[in-house]
């Protein structure tokens, strides 16, 4: 068989492997599971953390988003808005599809955390007891991905 040929060969069927590798590979442990059917969802206690893991990355003040998420007062005006574009997908943006690889830093919502979001904003959108509010996060001014 001719060397070139076999190269080739040899290369495709590596590739190959390792596509396979990445697609037959198990999910690892998204967010913490949402028990989103048996208690009623308040911003305070579960959308805080959801907009927190996924959201404000960007919709923070000062950040690229036209708009913050960071409390209560800033996503209750949009909680229609944020249902739509959850159960759509559209936001947060993740473009890669599921079932081939797994990428880190993942933005894209879990079946719970968009029923959750859905059973606040079907429930009023109520905000909840504040004690319950995680500790907010900091972000730094500029650019965030090195030199």
């Amino acid at each position: 068989m001719n060397r070139n040929v076999m190269k080739k060969t040899l290369v495709g069927m590596m590739m190959l492997g390792a596509g396979l590798t990445l697609c037959a590979g198990e999910s690892s442990p998204g967010s913490a599971a949402l028990d989103a059917q048996d208690e009623a969802v308040t911003f305070s206690h579960q959308v805080a953390r959801i907009f927190q893991n996924h959201c404000q990355v960007c919709h923070h003040p000062g950040d690229i988003a036209p708009f913050s998420l960071m409390t209560y007062a800033e996503a209750y005006p949009r909680a229609q808005s944020i249902k739509a574009v959850t159960q759509s997908r559209y936001m947060p943006p993740w473009k890669p599809v599921d079932g081939c690889g797994e990428f880190q830093n993942k933005r894209g919502l879990s079946e719970d955390e968009m029923a959750a979001i859905a059973r606040w904003v079907d429930g009023g959108a109520p905000e909840g007891d504040p004690r319950d509010l995680p500790p907010p996060l900091e972000f730094s001014d500029g650019w965030v991905l090195g030199e």
